[in-house]
């Protein structure tokens, strides 16, 4: 997976009173997985969220290093370059800073690419690294609303709010809570500066 980023608590599921639920047989990692190269978002006070977040990527995943595919202090501040970039990838973590310190972000289990509709699949999941660490996977009898991206905009989840929407300059956001995940408002507040 690749770590597209805009600039000490374990995550746990929503609906789950221990971490995240593991299959049997699968490998449970204790640590987060290599960063390939260094990230102005992610730090080693998120460990513990990061490894939870490790071990809720699909297997096929959850043993790769991670490499920064696009970075807003690298690559500028355009979604056309983003979608570039994340267009090459089958599928990545997207991590979010806000203007007030939160982390927050999604795995999407497809490539970024503009489309006229929603796409992805249930492995898509959203979470809140900072300051309070949780994870929120799809809510299979509501929607499957996962990623949607247009020209000046894309967003992961939706059903009543989206869960995570930014705008084409990748400075504005909106989090609320969205069916497809029920998650609460990942961001400092609903609207959102991208750090």
């Amino acid at each position: 997976a690749k770590e597209p980023e805009t600039t000490p608590t374990a995550l746990t599921p929503r609906g789950t009173n221990s971490s995240v639920a593991m299959q049997p047989g699968r490998v449970s990692y204790k640590k987060p997985a290599p960063l390939l190269e260094k990230s102005t978002v992610l730090r080693a006070a998120h460990s513990e969220g990061l490894t939870e977040i490790r071990n809720m990527l699909p297997a096929r995943y959850a043993y790769r290093p991670w490499t920064l595919v696009y970075g807003t202090d690298k690559h500028g501040f355009s979604i056309r370059t983003f979608y570039e970039k994340a267009s090459q990838w089958e599928a990545c973590l997207l991590f979010i800073e806000d203007s007030k310190g939160h982390v927050f972000g999604g795995f999407s289990s497809a490539p970024w690419e503009v489309q006229d509709s929603f796409f992805g699949s249930g492995e898509t999941f959203l979470f809140r690294l900072f300051p309070r660490a949780d994870i929120y996977p799809w809510i299979a009898s509501e929607n499957s609303y996962f990623m949607y991206a247009k020209a000046d905009h894309f967003e992961m989840g939706s059903g009543g709010k989206p869960g995570i929407w930014v705008d084409e300059e990748l400075k504005n956001g909106f989090s609320g809570k969205c069916k497809t995940f029920q998650n609460d408002c990942l961001a400092s507040s609903e609207d959102f500066q991208i750090a």
